[in-house]
């Protein structure tokens, strides 16, 4: 397990910080996969187990956290640079303040238009909420059980999410082309 993700961090390019990537996802499969007993013991004994949706939100939360961390090596122009914003990240919260301002929304001193902002809040509600239909069912056979001008509505709202969030100009590549 930990070769695959060491390997998976080299595929991305000859640089430390994508080795330190998949090294850092390695680590994790593997204290995961030995700590596993452990674990589940101290839910038990903490009868954390009873509360399936905290568990599940806890676990996530986890995860979101590792990966991300993960992510600052992966997009680090050198191992220093990781570490340096690894560092500096609990730092400056005071000033990191979330508003709209001029069309755009502001996090610290990321600046995200206001419409890529709404787009990427609409999209994880979609992503949520065919992720809520999957457990009742198939989303098609749901889609499929609706009257007809439903079902259009659907595709044409498909349709156009993926005219709206496509990228159409030459400048934005496909990611993997630089690897």
């Amino acid at each position: 397990v930990a070769i695959v993700f060491v390997v998976s961090g080299l595929w991305h390019g000859a640089n430390w910080t994508f080795l330190a990537w998949g090294g850092l996802h390695a680590l994790y499969m593997v204290v995961s996969l030995s700590t596993a007993s452990t674990r589940q013991r101290i839910l038990t004994a903490t009868k954390f187990d009873r509360i399936p949706y905290l568990h599940s939100a806890w676990q996530w939360a986890v995860t979101f956290a590792l990966v991300n961390i993960a992510w600052i090596f992966f997009c680090a122009d050198s191992i220093g640079d990781a570490f340096t914003a690894l560092a500096t990240l609990p730092t400056g919260w005071e000033s990191r303040a979330f508003s709209l301002i001029d069309g755009t929304v502001h996090f610290g001193t990321a600046r995200i238009p206001s419409n890529e902002f709404l787009v990427a809040l609409v999209s994880i509600g979609i992503l949520e909420a065919a992720h809520v239909l999957q457990r009742w069912g198939s989303v098609r056979a749901l889609i499929n059980r609706q009257w007809l001008i439903v079902r259009w509505f659907i595709y044409s709202v498909a349709l156009w999410a993926l005219f709206l969030f496509g990228v159409y100009d030459d400048q934005s590549e496909f990611i993997y082309f630089v690897f």
